[in-house]
Parts: C-alpha cells; structure tokens; sequence
C-alpha cells in the first residue's frame, strides 16, 4: 500500500502559489510588451541622439552638433574636442573602441545608439544615429 504525503503547508497552497507566480508572471510580460510598444510607436523618423545619449568620454567638450536627414533617416555629427591630456587621436581611438557594438540606450528612451568616429584635424567627427 502506498501512502500519499500531505504536504506541511495544508492542501491547495501549492496550487495558489504557482497560479499567482504565473499570473504575476504574464502580467510582467504585457507591463513589458505595452513599455516596447509605446516606444515604438512614439519614436518618430527625425529622431536623432543627443550629446548626452553619446557618452563621450569626461572632459570632453562637444564643440558643435548638426543634424542631417536622409529619406527616412536621420543622424546627429557632434565635434568632439578632447579633454586635456588626450590627443584627438587617442579620443578617436576611444569612441571607436566603445561604438564597437551598440551604445545602450537610458530607462527613458531605451533604442541604441550606433556611432561611428573618424579624425579630423584637432577635433573628431562623431556620427550618432538610432536603429
């Protein structure tokens, strides 16, 4: 004869509390998936990042910013000046270096940015562009 264990909490406590992780669980899931969609859909095409969302490097001194649109694109060109004791090769190197991959965007705007460095004379180009 094999007996069941009955369970130390009582019956139907562990029923209750998987029913609520999962209900707590696809709640999370649609709290996250209406976040995703209202970012979405408020983003407009002539977004571009601002000097902020970049992360240049402290002490850097962003000279001038324009931005430039393309049919459907658009992005930002910042001229970078470096910070004392780094040369303008040496903050292209670095921007390259962190622009590898994309740059994580903030709580508030959550869409990466994509940059790009290149040299030239005592400043650098810097081309920032979302998506």
């Amino acid at each position: 004869m094999i007996l069941a264990k009955a369970s130390p909490a009582g019956p139907g406590v562990v029923p209750v509390v998987k029913r609520a992780a999962i209900g707590l669980g696809v709640v999370a899931l649609l709290v996250f998936w209406g976040l995703c969609f209202l970012f979405e859909f408020s983003k407009t095409s002539g977004d571009v990042p601002a000097a902020a969302a970049m992360r240049f490097p402290a002490g850097s001194v962003v000279v001038d910013t324009e931005k430039h649109c393309r049919a459907d694109r658009c992005w930002s060109t910042f001229y970078v000046a470096p910070p004392p004791g780094m040369t303008a090769t040496e903050l292209t190197a670095e921007i390259e270096g962190a622009g590898v991959g994309p740059i994580l965007g903030f709580f508030s705007d959550p869409r990466f940015v994509y940059s790009r460095a290149t040299l030239n004379g005592l400043t650098v180009h810097v081309v920032g562009r979302y998506w």
